[in-house]
């Protein structure tokens, strides 16, 4: 059972692109083609980069968020079914995603004899959220497993690309360049954080973009469940706050999900 809610404000504009995504999917049943619906969840290590530049591309500053959370994961697969070897197949799924903590790298000033770390993974009060929807081409092969006591019945190895929707909202501390990273003394991480939430920039995410999708995925496939382990994620331009910047968002999931 699927026990995980994604809020319907968050999820207004994602959804309806999955639902079209589907509608397009049902021209695949239509025809006779096999469709698997899956719902479960996901162990998923998201980062986010966010980059501005200045003086017509001459400077840049730039920012990175990391999250490890379990989120909720659910798809509609086609033409993906019990036949080896290599094919093509069709896929639309969604999910959601929140960051809280940024990858902050810090320096020591010149002649600073001090221990500095050089990065830090803190909690600044900002954060980050939204929801993607996506439909890929998978190009996939499969290998039949010989019959076993856990249920797998085949290992499949693809990559895809596809098109989709991503929606992102939050603030982000753009940290690269900033004077606050450079310690000129003893460091101190809470006054070291401190002095970053002070000067250096926070900038706005506000979008609604359709964006592109690829990644790679390996996935154990049961009669009733699939175990895999996927790469994605879009890039794309965020205007938020009338400031444009280059986001690129990855996620690496370890997904367990069931098959209806």
């Amino acid at each position: 059972m699927f026990v995980y809610s994604l809020s319907f404000k968050a999820l207004s504009g994602a959804l309806r692109s999955f639902l079209i995504f589907c509608a397009l999917g049902c021209l695949f049943t239509t025809q006779g083609v096999a469709a698997d619906f899956n719902t479960g969840f996901g162990y998923k290590i998201t980062a986010l980069y966010v980059e501005r530049s200045y003086d017509n591309g001459s400077q840049t500053t730039s920012a990175l968020m990391e999250e490890n959370l379990v989120e909720p994961e659910i798809s509609l697969e086609f033409l993906k079914g019990d036949t080896d070897g290599l094919g093509l197949g069709f896929r639309v799924g969604g999910s959601q995603f929140k960051l809280t903590k940024q990858v902050v790298q810090f320096s020591a000033a010149e002649n600073n004899t001090s221990v500095v770390p050089p990065v830090e993974i803190v909690e600044m009060g900002n954060r980050v959220s939204g929801t993607y929807t996506y439909a890929v081409i998978p190009a996939f092969y499969r290998y039949e497993v010989p019959s076993n006591n856990f249920g797998l019945e085949g290992i499949i190895g693809e990559v895809f690309y596809g098109t989709g929707q991503t929606q992102i909202s939050g603030e982000i501390y753009l940290t690269k360049n900033c004077p606050a990273t450079v310690i000129s003394g003893a460091y101190n991480k809470t006054e070291a954080v401190s002095k970053v939430k002070t000067q250096c920039e926070k900038t706005i995410l506000d979008s609604n973009k359709s964006t592109t999708f690829q990644g790679v995925q390996a996935e154990l496939q049961g009669s009733s469940y699939s175990v895999l382990i996927r790469t994605l994620g879009p890039k794309f331009t965020d205007n938020g706050g009338g400031v444009e910047k280059d986001v690129i968002l990855g996620e690496l999931s370890l997904i367990i999900s069931y098959k209806f």
